[in-house]
């Protein structure tokens, strides 16, 4: 199965996450399917309420900065990020924290960046002390 990643996904990244830019394609498309299986399991409106978000995000950054989200830096994607991040209406705000988690998720999910995030799969405890034991 042939997944794209649409472009203004990989930006978000980027600014979401500035270490990002360490995937590699094939880990992007495993992010991105993580974050679509995630969506296939809630109900339809939740989908239908982030393609409205990403809608209003593209709307602010033509509005700000006269340019498509996929053309901004990645301080100027933040600032746009912020904009809903700290916006008075606690819909916005909700909007973007939905998005941001799916766009972590797609990073932070995905095996190649648990090095570079300095993270170890927890293995189970240990019977004697019921601490964290490596294997």
């Amino acid at each position: 199965m042939k997944l794209s990643i649409p472009e203004r996904c990989v930006s978000l990244q980027t600014a979401l996450i500035p270490s990002s830019t360490q995937l590699t394609m094939s880990a992007r498309i495993d992010g991105f399917k993580l974050c679509k299986d995630f969506l296939r399991e809630r109900p339809a409106r939740i989908t239908t309420q982030l393609k409205i978000f990403m809608l209003l995000l593209e709307f602010v950054s033509h509005l700000r900065f006269l340019k498509k989200i996929t053309r901004l830096t990645p301080d100027q994607c933040r600032i746009v990020l912020l904009y809903f991040q700290n916006h008075p209406l606690p819909l916005l705000r909700k909007g973007y924290w939905g998005l941001s988690t799916l766009i972590k998720l797609s990073v932070y999910g995905v095996p190649e960046s648990y090095q570079w995030i300095e993270y170890v799969p927890f293995q189970g405890f240990s019977r004697t002390r019921g601490q964290h034991e490596p294997k």
